[in-house]
């Protein structure tokens, strides 16, 4: 005899198929069938589960996304680079610093190291809750009078790091300087850190009496050796020379250095042979080899000892 097996909650999934003989059920074939019972196999009244489904072959990854973030991205911009060169700056694909700057990645030691380099910010700038940028602390100040100066006012790397303030603009665009004396100690005294917007970087002309850092040679800027680096407030006197003043408390410091000399008139002898220049309330500057100093950059902040 055939019978048909009966459920009070009939499924589409619920296939019941096959012969059942008396006493007999051996030969019934279930497909799709789930009984009703949940992981701990409790009754769930009857009613027939939706089975698991498992795709075939490999799962299906999860992209990644932001597991890693960081600023790259925001500091390549900042410095104008494409990903290509900035991975050629650090021996990596541009495939993978995209990687890198979507957080699908994780920044080993070496690779932040590397990074920051190419990008000329400190290694902390790379954190992701940092706000702006770190500049170096990239040369000494101090006198050619004072003992202490150093063999080299140039520091190499790896630099210490300092941060500006939220006022000064453009960070990227500066470097800090370590006073170490008194030849400026009525502007700054010794122990100052000062953030310098490079030169480059300056928006049009250099306004009088502004405080710049020099570099003072012992020939002139095309011989490149350095005596001493200096801080001063720019200025040009009646006689046309470009020159900084020297704010110190030491008597053996000079009152001024010549940045640049003015040009001298063909003036007859005995006269003095200074062009008759107005006063200037800006300075359009252009370093020459022939100049015996030449402005780094313009004092932006200052960070004194207390």
């Amino acid at each position: 005899m055939i019978s048909v097996a009966w459920c009070e909650h009939p499924s589409p999934n619920w296939n019941i198929v096959g012969r059942m003989e008396s006493g007999n059920t051996d030969n019934v074939s279930r497909r799709a069938l789930d009984l009703g019972n949940d992981e701990d196999g409790e009754d769930c009244g009857g009613k027939p589960q939706p089975a698991e489904v498992r795709p075939r072959g490999r799962p299906r990854a999860t992209p990644a996304s932001n597991q890693a973030p960081n600023r790259i991205r925001e500091l390549r911009d900042m410095r104008g680079l494409s990903q290509e060169e900035l991975g050629d700056r650090v021996g990596l694909s541009q495939q993978q610093i995209g990687s890198l700057e979507r957080g699908q990645r994780g920044l080993t030691l070496v690779a932040t190291q590397k990074l920051a380099h190419a990008l000329e910010v400190a290694p902390a700038d790379l954190l992701p809750d940092v706000v702006g940028v770190s500049v170096p602390v990239a040369m000494i100040a101090a006198s050619s009078f004072d003992e202490a100066r150093p063999d080299s006012f140039d520091i190499a790397g790896p630099h210490n790091w300092v941060k500006p303030t939220s006022a000064v603009k453009r960070p990227q665009n500066c470097f800090a300087i370590r006073v170490i004396d008194q030849h400026c100690d009525r502007l700054y005294p010794a122990g100052s850190l000062l953030v310098v917007r490079r030169l480059e970087a300056q928006d049009g002309p250099i306004p009088i009496g502004a405080k710049v850092a020099v570099r003072h040679y012992r020939s002139n800027r095309g011989g490149g050796e350095t005596m001493e680096i200096l801080i001063g407030v720019v200025d040009r006197p009646v006689t046309g020379d470009l020159s900084i003043h020297i704010r110190s408390t030491r008597r053996d410091m000079p009152g001024a250095v010549t940045i640049q000399a003015a040009p001298r008139g063909n003036s007859g002898l005995g006269e003095t042979g200074y062009l008759d220049l107005p006063r200037e309330r800006e300075i359009h500057y252009a370093p020459t080899d022939n100049d015996p100093a030449e402005i780094l950059g313009v004092v932006v902040e200052a960070i004194t000892p207390e």
